[in-house]
């Protein structure tokens, strides 16, 4: 069930140092599970720490969108420990996703 090995098929078809890629890249090294989501917080604290400008609606409307359209669901949670954006890696993070929408 994990999304894992499409989440490293999609980083190998975006251009290196792009936004895309480093938010895909920072999640896959750390976000793999819903216990170890990140906040758009954590996120933007990256991608600032690599002098990347990139907004949360860019994100949101953007490679977040994009992977729930294909194989590289990037999921996402607003409730309690588990909140922010992971990679969904076992049937347990994609039943926080489903009950969540």
């Amino acid at each position: 069930m994990s999304f894992l090995p499409a989440a490293h098929k999609l980083l190998a078809s975006l251009k290196v140092g792009s936004p895309r890629w480093e938010i895909l890249n920072y999640l896959i090294r750390n976000a793999v599970g819903s216990s170890n989501a990140k906040s758009w917080e954590q996120i933007h604290a990256y991608l600032v720490s690599k002098k990347i400008k990139y907004e949360k609606g860019s994100f949101q409307q953007g490679l977040l969108k994009n992977t729930r359209e294909s194989d590289s669901f990037i999921g996402s949670y607003d409730h309690g420990s588990q909140a922010g954006y992971f990679i969904i890696n076992t049937q347990l993070d994609a039943e926080l996703m489903r009950d969540w929408y």
